[in-house]
């Protein structure tokens, strides 16, 4: 199970359970992209079918995924009830995944362009530590650069919490609703929960906010007090 902060895990576990829980409707947008099944990323060279049909396979299942979990008529009711109550004034659907614009994310792209490379050679889709410093290095210089969280830290983070896959249910570094919610108060800047940019501020954000209160090393913060120890 991805690693969520402490405070809001039930907020999250029951979240999901819903969104599960509910018929999906097949109108909305965020079923709308390319034919592609992976937004029309380019095909390694002389890469043989069947790993192509698998890398697809992989992408649409975790796309599926990310849709069931994130399914705005089921969630969105939810999340407004929960931000009022927890005096969140961010946009609910800030928090909820657009796969479309996620893609058209020039970082995304870059990180599903490295993932589908590197994929008939590796057999996995998932990011090393220095891919995930490379394709994302714009949201990386503009995290540190904000709140002076470590770059080798963000890293390791976004490595721990989604291998840097771009549509990971609940994005890069795994923030849940409030969090988020909480991080979008504070910088207007912070546009959507899933673009990279967004996300990995609202993180460091988050973890210097964690440090400053309880203080500890970068590295303990973050196993104390933004993964879950009990998860």
């Amino acid at each position: 199970m991805a690693t969520l902060s402490k405070i809001t895990y039930w907020t999250t576990t029951l979240l999901a359970t819903l969104a599960l829980a509910q018929p999906h409707s097949h109108h909305h947008r965020h079923h709308a992209r390319s034919d592609n099944c992976d937004f029309g990323i380019p095909d390694p060279p002389n890469c043989p079918a069947g790993v192509l049909t698998q890398w697809c396979g992989m992408i649409t299942t975790e796309l599926s995924g990310l849709q069931s979990a994130e399914n705005p008529t089921a969630m969105l009711p939810n999340i407004k009830a929960i931000y009022a109550q927890a005096n969140i004034k961010a946009s609910p659907s800030s928090a909820l995944a657009d796969v479309d614009t996620i893609m058209a994310d020039p970082q995304a792209r870059a990180a599903m362009e490295r993932m589908k490379a590197a994929y008939p050679e590796t057999g996995s889709p998932d990011l090393t530590a220095e891919d995930i410093q490379k394709v994302y290095a714009d949201a990386l210089k503009t995290a540190c650069n904000k709140t002076g969280v470590p770059e080798d830290m963000l890293v390791k983070i976004i490595w721990t919490e989604s291998k840097g896959h771009p549509l990971v249910y609940n994005g890069l570094t795994q923030m849940d609703y409030v969090a988020w919610g909480q991080m979008a108060d504070e910088d207007p800047d912070l546009k959507n929960r899933y673009l990279p940019t967004s996300n990995i501020v609202a993180a460091a954000m988050y973890l210097a906010k964690q440090k400053a209160q309880y203080g500890g090393t970068w590295e303990e913060t973050y196993y104390n007090h933004y993964q879950d120890p009990s998860l």
